[in-house]
């Protein structure tokens, strides 16, 4: 595993340059209604579930 470099305090890993990389990747998390709305308009992407029930 890699050792993160030293920081002033602990961040739990979330340090600026992780965040600002996650944002330039996936673009602002911004949980706002509209985005909830869109959201919730898409179809699933989670397969219907399956026959048995078994689990």
């Amino acid at each position: 595993a890699m050792a993160p470099t030293a920081q002033p305090e602990d961040d739990g890993g979330f340090t600026p340059a992780w965040v600002n990389q996650q944002q330039h990747q996936l673009g602002p998390m911004q949980s706002t209604e509209d985005s909830r709305r869109e959201i919730q308009e898409l179809p699933s992407a989670r397969p219907p579930p399956a026959e048995d029930d078994e689990e």
